[in-house]
């Protein structure tokens, strides 16, 4: 069961540190294929295709290491402005556009 899901990669390294201390058998599943396709993990800190990684449990597990969990995720969050979430955005898609246009006008000569 997933007991977290987070794009931050503090909030992993802590989580899977507590959960090991503690004893408790845990996974994490798609933090490996996170910088594979596309953009990786610019903007958000995980990949739009593949969605943020998750810290996975056995269901007998899931009651304790959810209380060691518990606001691990908010105490990890860097504030990002939204200024910066646009301007990380427009340049992505700026990069997009003039890669087009290159693609484009390469294939009409």
């Amino acid at each position: 069961m997933a007991v977290l899901t987070t794009g931050s990669r503090t909030a992993i390294v802590l989580a899977r540190c507590r959960l090991e201390g503690a004893g408790i058998p845990h996974a994490v599943k798609d933090d490996i294929v996170q910088d594979l396709f596309q953009y990786g993990r610019i903007g958000v800190g995980y990949n739009f295709i593949t969605g943020p990684p998750e810290i996975m449990v056995r269901p007998e597990d899931y009651a304790a290491a959810s209380d060691l969990l518990e606001g691990l995720e908010s105490a990890c969050q860097p504030h990002i402005p939204m200024y910066l979430r646009v301007l990380a955005a427009a340049d992505l898609l700026a990069g997009l556009l003039m890669f087009m246009r290159g693609a484009v006008t390469s294939l009409l000569r």
